[in-house]
């Protein structure tokens, strides 16, 4: 399930995809995000997220490296089928060891441990936005 936020248009506003099975996770996200301006989008999974990223355009997406139904990698593939272009930060609770290289072979514009506080996670964001 998903769910799109309405926040006032702004310059810097972006359309942000978070998948990611945590709640917890996608709340503080979710907080970081709108708080900055960003359009926020969840999904809970896999699936759901590439029917989100396949169904409407996005700025970026934040993606956790291990999902409930397919591996964060599974969903990049996904995704680079579907010709989602957007970049793509694949988030990991620990070290991504392996796992980092094959997703940014992939696709995957970075690859970061999950950050500990809000501005880690909005200077990824302004890295692989370019802005």
């Amino acid at each position: 399930m998903f769910r799109i936020s309405e926040v006032p248009t702004a310059t810097n506003m972006a359309r942000i995809l978070i998948i990611d099975d945590s709640p917890v996770q996608r709340a503080v996200a979710r907080l970081t995000l709108e708080e900055a301006g960003h359009q926020v989008q969840e999904a809970v999974d896999g699936k759901t997220g590439m029917e989100a990223a396949c169904g409407q355009p996005l700025d970026c997406v934040l993606l956790d490296l291990m999902l409930p139904d397919m591996s964060g990698c599974e969903v990049l593939r996904g995704l680079k089928s579907h010709g989602v272009a957007c970049p793509v930060i694949v988030l990991s609770a620990d070290d991504p060891g392996d796992s980092k290289a094959e997703c940014l072979a992939l696709g995957a514009a970075m690859v970061i441990e999950k950050p500990r506080d809000s501005s880690e996670l909005e200077a990824a964001i302004e890295t692989v936005m370019g802005k």
